[in-house]
């Protein structure tokens, strides 16, 4: 039986199940389900079915995918476990939901892991790592009550705008700057087209360097840094960190930066053009437990308490793609 367009999720699971035995009848020896029905979140009408098998024959596939599309009415992907990657397999059986050879789903072992990793209070997260780091990084601010964040390396201006669209009934300014002239001002283009005016009465973007967060930090009660560090050479990490810790102070800062541990994930031709290396621009991309060393040696110092969040899916043993710290004083 095909799954109807209005299916609820409990229709679907058990219609998704029953088709597993498909899978059985054409010699796979364990079947899960997986995606948006293992872990009862982001399901829609017209969600995909994931499936993950062991030991179905290669012969058997293409015709066991074929008669589950036809079955289901929906597009319909199978994962044979023991052709993914390791890091793949251990997080689909992490997630999924066993399914017997008579069609039943078998409840899971203890709770459903988060998902996705980063979890705060707000709307819900967008899709793509790029559009999450900036949704969670306005979170924090959001919490912690910002009033007026000075956003560093701000290139066009995406987390202005995604800041503001997030939380629209906040009176958070925020304040971007950026060396690179074109990007300002194509920043500034776009605020223009996209925002109405009372939104963009709160965004402001500035042609600027580190060396002058001195000369605009009046009325700024936070810094941000989104994936920028990683892009600054040791002279300017170095005049980063002064300028930040122990000159400005703000009670809050915000970083995100690669996390290196994923890295091993990625394939040794990497578009960077570096092995293991992310981005042809980064001066270095750290371990979380080489930043926590960063921070204890420039921000602890400085009074700073420091709390790692992860942003995208976390792989169990290399922790989550992007790591996000939230650094923080009460004076």
């Amino acid at each position: 039986m095909t799954i109807p367009p209005d299916a609820d999720y409990d229709t679907a699971l058990t219609l998704a199940g029953d088709a597993a035995r498909i899978l059985y009848e054409a010699g796979a020896q364990r079947v899960w389900l997986a995606g948006s029905l293992a872990h009862a979140q982001h399901w829609d009408a017209r969600s995909d079915i994931d499936f993950g098998t062991i030991g179905l024959p290669r012969i058997q596939f293409s015709a066991a995918v074929a008669r589950l599309r036809r079955r289901l009415g929906r597009h319909v992907d199978v994962i044979p476990l023991e052709d993914a990657p390791s890091f793949i397999r251990t997080q689909i059986l992490l997630e999924m939901l066993p399914v017997g050879a008579d069609g039943g789903v078998e409840p899971r072992n203890g709770p459903a892991p988060p998902y996705p990793v980063a979890t705060l209070t707000g709307p819900p997260y967008p899709k793509g790592l790029h559009q999450q780091r900036h949704a969670v990084a306005s979170d924090v601010l959001n919490r912690r009550g910002v009033r007026k964040a000075l956003d560093v390396g701000c290139a066009q201006g995406e987390f202005e705008l995604a800041a503001l669209r997030r939380w629209p009934q906040k009176a958070t300014e925020f304040h971007g700057i950026d060396p690179d002239t074109d990007a300002v001002r194509s920043g500034l283009e776009q605020l223009d087209r996209e925002l109405d005016d009372r939104l963009r009465s709160r965004a402001r973007l500035d042609v600027a360097e580190v060396a002058d967060l001195p000369h605009l930090w009046a009325d700024h009660d936070a810094v941000v840094a989104i994936e920028v560090i990683e892009h600054l050479d040791e002279p300017t990490l170095e005049l980063f960190a002064r300028l930040v810790f122990r000159e400005l102070s703000p009670p809050t800062v915000v970083l995100t930066t690669p996390n290196a541990e994923y890295n091993v994930l990625f394939p040794e031709d990497h578009p960077s053009g570096r092995p293991r290396v992310r981005h042809p621009g980064h001066h270095f991309e750290w371990t979380r437990s080489e930043m926590r060393r960063w921070i204890a040696a420039h921000a602890a110092p400085a009074g700073y308490r420091a709390a790692l969040r992860g942003i995208g899916e976390a792989h169990p043993m290399y922790g989550p793609p992007t790591q996000l710290w939230v650094l923080s004083h009460d004076r």
